[in-house]
């Protein structure tokens, strides 16, 4: 099995779908006016938002950018 991975460079091809996502998330919140913070952990993504104004994070923020998505 570790072969496989190995012979098929899983690892790094995990990592793919996770920098793909990261490059589509800074395009669409390039406007946006809250403070972002993505973290990514292979294609697990994190997405922050803090208030602009406050620096505290913001779930009304938030929920208004999952409405539009």
């Amino acid at each position: 099995m570790l072969n496989i991975i190995e012979d098929e460079k899983l690892c790094e091809r995990s990592q793919y779908p996770g920098k793909k996502l990261v490059s589509v998330l800074n395009n669409i919140l390039r406007d946006c006016p809250a403070n972002v913070d993505i973290r990514v952990k292979g294609a697990v993504i994190a997405v922050e938002f803090n208030d602009p104004i406050t620096g505290k994070l913001s779930a009304e923020i938030t929920k208004n950018i999952q409405s539009k998505l």
